[in-house]
């Protein structure tokens, strides 16, 4: 069992995808970016039962 609390959420940097097809004047350019959610440890227990 892992016990964590929310450190920090936000986005990564941004992702450029870029599409192009051959010998057509057609192009493609879109931005992504990726939520996260960044998590502290407070406590990890092993095996057993917990708090029983």
């Amino acid at each position: 069992k892992v016990l964590a609390t929310v450190a920090d959420t936000g986005k990564a940097k941004k992702v450029l995808v870029y599409k192009q097809k051959t010998r057509k004047s057609s192009r493609k350019l879109r931005g992504h970016r990726q939520p996260y959610i960044s998590l502290r440890i407070k406590e990890i227990i092993l095996g057993g039962t917990y708090g029983t």
